[in-house]
């Protein structure tokens, strides 16, 4: 770490630097009598100092250094020649063990050799015993002024490591706009070295045009006090790295020191750019409403191209938004937006007309921030233009209209073949009586009830279909008369009552009757029994004849002489629009087992 030594050496300006009130000092002197004297009269002199002096005498060097180990001594004074060791030797081991504590040389020997020694050696002060008569008075305020100085040398110390440990980038500028102090972040982000920054000027590290504008933004810091937002990037050798930061006036320090504090966003701006190209992919605009100026600070370019805009628009705001939309739509837009204000989220669909006059739809959705008096302040949101899909779905309208008015046509021309049937069939029962007619008259009823069905399906789709309880016993049985099913045998073992659409669950029932009496063979067993979570249908016939269980449902896939694969396909149909599902397996005896599940039973 490099510590400009202006700020090492000013303990005036380093912000909460200790008061100098306490003072202990660690006198060595073979002198017992002087060593007395010195302690008295510094304690004496403590009052016009303002400091309550403490004095610790020792009389060998050895001495000093174990009550130095010991710990809160603030300043060492001492004499020259001792006994075991003279004082520069003692200075030179202070210095190696405690680098930069104050020590004071008071020696009434030597000349100016010495003091070139002890000055060498990193003495902080040298007087002579006697040179002056108020030397007392003397060595307490050198005392004094070298402990303050050390402890705002310390505190300024440590203020730096803590700036260089700092997970941001900070540093100081001059007036001119050159480096002070760079914290290891900020050289870091910058791929120098700390002392290399140190010195240097903005145009020595940025770009010509960002070191231009950095520099006016630092000028105006220093002439206003105001503190300056910035954004800025610089190329580094692992490419260009993004930042943004603030510049402030330094509080405490000349008028033209500038702090700079930075955060590298150049993940965040990756993201962002990630962001803007999936928006982009998906063809979705993003905006952001400042909701006191109503002007809109940050769009994509998607945004601004889906309303007729090749280049960005300087004036974007809500009232530029309300111009493009369609004046028939325009009132329920801003009525919208009104409710919205209050309830956090907007979403809507309307027209608009862009730039060029062509006419389109947009989805749009917004989300409302507030401040903590509840005020909403910030809305951001997406768009996108939604032309294409209200196009498809008007066409699938106009689609499903022309199903229904063919549908209707197509019941009308059954209906009444049906009917000239059904009145054949009264007529033949007045002449004669068998149990034909019976069958006949049922599988009337039956396609009447079909025409019916696929007229409901044709205008309310599956959703529109009414379920109630049907009992399945009932319900199988009715269908096994209604099915060509020769010799074919139905076993009933249930009892449940289900939830279903009764006349699809019949067209269900009939379907799988019919494929077993198809594939199972002329004699073949049906069983309608319960499963877990609804009913299986199950004949012994020879099983089902395809590895894929799913490809029996697919439509076309037949194994029959007469089928043209559409029945299997129907049963899975009906089944997932009442919700449930239908699966094949092995029954018990070999043959085809199909269990339907999902299924509410009422009992």
């Amino acid at each position: 770490m490099y510590i400009p030594p202006s700020e090492a050496r000013d303990g005036r300006d380093a912000p909460g630097v200790r008061p100098v009130d306490r003072v202990t000092v660690l006198h060595v002197d073979d002198d017992a009598q002087f060593a007395t004297l010195v302690a008295d009269a510094l304690v004496a002199e403590g009052d016009s100092c303002g400091v309550s002096f403490e004095v610790v005498t020792t009389h060998r060097a050895s001495d000093a250094a174990e009550r130095l180990d010991a710990g809160g001594v603030d300043c060492v004074v001492s004499d020259y020649e001792m006994p075991e060791t003279d004082s520069i030797e003692l200075l030179e081991w202070v210095r190696s063990e405690y680098d930069d504590l104050p020590f004071v040389l008071l020696t009434g020997e030597g000349d100016e050799s010495v003091a070139s020694e002890a000055i060498t050696a990193g003495v902080t002060d040298y007087l002579r015993k006697g040179a002056h008569e108020h030397q007392y008075a003397l060595l307490a305020n050198r005392i004094v002024n070298a402990v303050r100085q050390h402890r705002a040398e310390r505190d300024v110390v440590r203020g730096y490591r803590t700036l260089d440990e700092a997970r941001q980038g900070v540093c100081l500028l001059d007036g001119d706009g050159r480096f002070r102090y760079v914290n290891r972040e900020c050289a870091r982000a910058c791929g120098r070295d700390p002392a290399d920054l140190t010195g240097a000027g903005l145009s020595e590290v940025f770009p010509a045009e960002q070191a231009a504008d950095l520099a006016v933004a630092v000028e105006r810091v220093v002439e206003t006090g105001e503190s300056q937002e910035c954004e800025y990037h610089l190329p580094t050798d692992g490419g260009t790295r993004y930042f943004s930061g603030t510049l402030s006036l330094l509080v405490g320090r000349d008028e033209s020191t500038v702090l700079w504090v930075g955060d590298d966003v150049t993940d965040r701006k990756h993201r962002e750019r990630d962001l803007e190209l999936a928006l982009e992919a998906a063809e979705m605009g993003a905006w952001e409403l400042d909701l006191q100026t109503q002007t809109s600070p940050t769009r994509t370019r998607r945004h601004d191209r889906i309303f007729g805009y090749e280049e960005a628009v300087d004036d974007w705001g809500f009232d530029r938004f309300l111009q493009h939309v369609h004046p028939d739509d325009r009132d329920w837009v801003e009525a919208g937006f009104e409710r919205a204000l209050e309830a956090g989220e907007w979403g809507f669909e309307c027209r608009i007309v862009r730039a060029d006059g062509a006419q389109r739809w947009i989805a749009a959705c917004g989300e409302f921030y507030y401040n903590d008096a509840g005020e909403p302040v910030r809305a951001l949101g997406l768009v996108q233009d939604v032309t294409e899909d209200r196009e498809r779905e008007e066409e699938l309208r106009e689609t499903n209209e022309r199903l229904s008015e063919f549908v209707g046509v197509v019941s009308h021309d059954l209906r009444s073949p049906l009917s000239v049937a059904q009145g054949r069939l009264e007529l033949a029962r007045r002449e004669c009586d068998s149990e034909h007619l019976d069958h006949a008259a049922s599988a009337m009823r039956r396609s009447a009830e079909l025409v019916d069905d696929l007229l409901s399906l044709a205008r309310d789709g599956p959703a529109g279909r009414e379920v109630v309880p049907v009992d399945l016993a009932a319900t199988a049985e009715d269908c096994w008369a209604l099915v060509e099913t020769r010799n074919a045998t139905l076993v009933v073992e249930t009892g449940h009552t289900i939830v279903a659409d009764q006349g699809q669950l019949r067209r269900l029932l009939e379907n799988l009757f019919q494929n077993a009496a198809e594939h199972g063979g002329a004699d073949v067993t049906v069983t309608v029994g319960d499963h877990p979570g609804g009913f299986y249908v199950e004949d012994d016939g020879t099983g089902v004849e395809t590895a894929d269980d799913d490809q029996v449902f697919e439509v076309g896939h037949s194994t029959g002489e007469r089928g043209v694969g559409y029945g299997l396909s129907i049963v899975r149909d009906i089944a997932e629009a009442h919700g449930w599902t239908v699966d094949v397996t092995e029954g018990t005896a070999g043959g085809a087992r199909f269990e339907v599940t999902g299924v509410e039973v009422v009992s």
